[in-house]
């Protein structure tokens, strides 16, 4: 906070040479924020902090500045709020400073704030000043009219995708309830991996089309549904689609449905099934996630155009297309094409855009799947813009920057009118980043899959930095990683900041969001006091069996066994790891498990002893199946 005061003085020494009186009253007032245990803030916080503190109605410093003194510090926060790149100037302090030690609080702040910890790295050196941009680009979206309804009163085609006619009719009974206008409006409403059942594996196709095809896909699925006397007397009574409930994008940007169908098709299909988490399952539920954000709990209210609602829901079904289940770090650490691509700057967000409008545009485009086309030519442009800069916005280390500027909005009331479409975007785009990390907001059940999900994703990562030599990612360490300490982790220092935040523009998700996050922070807890009590009952045995405890730790660390799953007489396991706050001073660096050649160790010890690697494989998992952290596949 002292630093951040630094960047006040010029206008501070301005002010104090016209009104001395100001000098006490700073001291005095605003300066008792730096007394306040800050540990909980950011930097950029604390700076904004020190700047409403001065501004404050009825202080004793607003009352000594003038009316253009005011406006000069007021700028000043709109810059900090306008501010470009991530920076560790946003990731809480009390975070920074556990991730020196603990691997799981190094993930949030490397994967949502962008923070490398390099060996050399001095912690000392996070202090970071507070830098207010001099110069903003003032990125001004020309004002878009969206083109009106035709006069001639819109008629349902009841065009439905090949690969509902291919379900049977109980199947499509159930996938219509599923996809109902009603019912994809609601929280918690959709089981998305129980819809991926019921379209045999198309759950992007088909909840694409029931919310961006809408209401074209809600009538057609009602219409294939009806008895033959029904269907005779709406075909002689025409429905009038435009009075449906839906977001008319066929009408307003004359979409072929057959091509909006074909569209969300390539896209499904680009996206790799053999990913445990980053697949169409995921995007499916993020979009659906991100429709309920804006229409269910009205978050559309933000939107100065339907093109704003098109582009956001667009970018939920490609923010992740292509993925191929490793991270940006890695693409980066292996100099993968993609980075080399990219120039290591939100590297696969990038080229989930990129390879979006590959398939529609150039000379290896399919026009057919093109959904623009009949765009007028400032509204596509306007259009790929606003895609491009949602699913930038998905880049995980954008996340602490994105939190404190939502976090420091002026109350809606106080936004100026040139400051006004630039919030309400970024609240739009923050609803969309919200929906891709909603796991932990989802019921229980569905929670812990998608847990175990990313955190297999997580573990092949590790299995495959583990083989390249590479340092081991945060959370990728499949012998070191606890599966309730990083959910618990990621509640506290993600999910529930974010969605508190967002509750003050959305009322409805403190009512129905936040008492489900509560209930999974409760769920985790338990599961973790599960874990510890699991060791430390594992460890009693070891003492009573007169095991070498010492020995027993070594081969659990042993990254040569442990790197994978094994498979055992009684069946294949997947390893869960261990609690990385428990173990190893409350979370040793991975740097510190690489380098030792323990295997060597092993095979002498197996070799003088006549023991073999079998043996000792199940003497490992032997024992971690007593704490629990072996589980059948």
């Amino acid at each position: 906070p002292k630093r951040a005061i630094i960047t006040l003085l010029p206008i501070r020494k301005q002010i104090d040479q016209s009104c001395p009186i100001l000098r006490a009253s700073t001291s005095s007032d605003s300066m008792d924020i730096l007394k306040e245990d800050s540990s909980s803030k950011s930097e950029f916080q604390s700076g904004v902090d020190v700047i409403d503190s001065i501004l404050e109605p009825g202080s004793t410093s607003n009352e000594a500045l003038t009316s253009e003194q005011k406006k000069g510090l007021y700028r000043l926060k709109m810059t900090l709020l306008k501010g470009g790149s991530a920076s560790k100037d946003h990731i809480p302090k009390s975070l920074l400073e556990a991730a020196e030690t603990n691997e799981t609080k190094l993930f949030f702040a490397s994967e949502y704030g962008g923070f490398s910890n390099q060996a050399k790295a001095r912690w000392a050196r996070i202090r970071c000043t507070i830098k207010a941009n001099s110069i903003i680009k003032k990125m001004k979206r020309f004002a878009s009219i969206d083109k009106p309804l035709s006069s001639k009163r819109a008629i349902s085609t009841s065009y439905a995708p090949p690969e509902w006619y291919n379900l049977d009719r109980p199947i499509q009974v159930q996938l219509a309830k599923q996809l109902s206008w009603d019912n994809l409006m609601q929280w918690g409403t959709v089981d998305i991996f129980e819809l991926d059942k019921l379209t045999n594996g198309n759950p992007l196709l088909f909840v694409g089309w029931a919310i961006l095809s809408s209401p074209y896909s809600q009538d057609a699925m009602q219409k294939t549904l009806q008895e033959e006397e029904e269907e005779e007397e709406a075909s002689n009574n025409p429905k009038d689609i435009t009075d449906m409930q839906g977001y008319h994008f066929i009408d307003k940007y004359k979409i072929s449905e057959v091509a909006m169908v074909d569209f969300l098709r390539t896209i499904q299909n680009k996206h790799f099934i053999e990913n445990p988490y980053h697949n169409a399952i995921h995007a499916s539920d993020v979009l659906q996630t991100a429709h309920v954000l804006l229409t269910g709990m009205n978050g559309k209210r933000f939107a100065t155009t339907d093109l704003e609602l098109f582009s956001i829901l667009v970018g939920a079904a490609i923010h992740d297309v292509g993925h191929p289940g490793t991270n940006n770090v890695f693409q980066i650490n292996t100099n993968s094409e993609k980075a080399l691509t990219y120039n290591d700057k939100s590297v696969l967000e990038n080229f989930h855009v990129s390879l979006t409008f590959r398939q529609i545009l150039g000379k290896e485009g399919n026009p057919e799947l093109n959904i623009f086309k009949s765009m007028r030519v400032e509204d596509f442009t306007k259009c790929k813009r606003l895609i491009t800069e949602a699913v930038l916005a998905t880049d995980m280390t954008q996340h602490f920057h994105q939190l404190d500027v939502v976090k420091n909005f002026p109350s809606e009331e106080k936004w100026e009118e040139d400051e006004t479409e630039r919030f309400r975007w970024y609240l739009l785009i923050s609803f969309l980043h919200a929906a891709d990390i909603s796991n932990c907001a989802k019921s229980n059940h569905i929670s812990v899959k998608w847990t175990d999900r990313v955190l297999g994703e997580f573990f092949l990562q590790g299995d495959e930095e583990k083989k390249l030599g590479l340092p081991i990612s945060p959370l990728c360490d499949r012998t070191t990683t606890s599966r309730a300490a990083s959910q618990k982790g990621f509640i506290d220092h993600i999910i529930r900041p974010s969605f508190e935040v967002l509750g003050r523009y959305l009322p409805e998700i403190m009512d129905n969001v936040m008492p489900i996050i509560e209930q999974n922070a409760a769920f985790w807890n338990k599961e973790l006091e599960n874990e510890k009590l699991a060791e430390a009952k594992d460890d009693e045995m070891d003492i009573n069996d007169g095991s070498d405890e010492k020995n027993n730790d070594s081969l659990l660390n042993s990254t040569n066994i442990l790197s994978k799953p094994v498979e055992e007489e009684e069946g294949e396991y997947k390893v869960e790891a261990e609690d990385s706050e428990n173990k190893n001073n409350d979370g040793k660096a991975v740097e510190d498990f690489l380098g030792r050649d323990e295997d060597a160790e092993m095979r002498t010890e197996s070799e003088s002893e006549g023991e073999s690697r079998p043996s000792l494989q199940r003497i490992g998992h032997e024992k971690l199946l007593r704490r629990g952290r072996l589980r059948p596949i």
